[in-house]
């Protein structure tokens, strides 16, 4: 299991995008990060727009620069800058899967009930992160003390 594993769709491919640029050597086309994340270019656009204002009190910092151009982007950084420090710690961080993993992991066991106010969550949105903790976490064996720890049942019965 990777860490952006943890992450929901949109944020995975801001961090997938980021981590392009922090890699590329120079301006990479739109184009090419369009096929490399396997999105349009429209939406590529919104991701951009995305991570220009997630990056944007390290912009004002002067720690990183983000030419963003009709064609291409380049991602500058001054001075020492990890992938992590720039987004990525901040993204997981934020994600209800990894906050619900936390609060199991600090409450020990928690409650439905719980788990709403504390994540506000519907029940059904807390049931979906449940199933798809259980999938990334079945790797590890820790399913069932997933399910116990919730005080309720993971799967939900099929509605007619």
């Amino acid at each position: 299991m990777f860490k952006t594993d943890l992450l929901d769709k949109q944020d995975r491919i801001v961090v997938m995008l980021l981590e392009a640029l922090y890699l590329a050597d120079g301006a990479v086309s739109k184009q090419k990060l369009s096929q490399e994340l396997a999105v349009s270019l429209s939406s590529l656009n919104r991701y951009i727009a995305q991570l220009n204002q997630l990056l944007a009190p390290q912009i004002n910092a002067g720690a990183v620069i983000l030419n963003i151009q009709s064609n291409q982007l380049e991602l500058k950084l001054v001075g020492q800058v990890t992938f992590d420090e720039l987004y990525c710690d901040q993204a997981i961080r934020n994600a209800i899967n990894y906050q619900i993993l936390m609060l199991i992991y600090q409450k020990g066991k928690v409650t439905l009930p719980e788990f709403a106010f504390e994540l506000a969550l519907s029940e059904a949105s807390l049931y979906r992160h449940l199933q798809q903790l259980n999938s990334l976490l079945a790797e590890f064996k820790l399913t069932p003390d997933l399910q116990c720890k919730c005080n309720t049942k993971i799967t939900r019965p099929k509605r007619p």
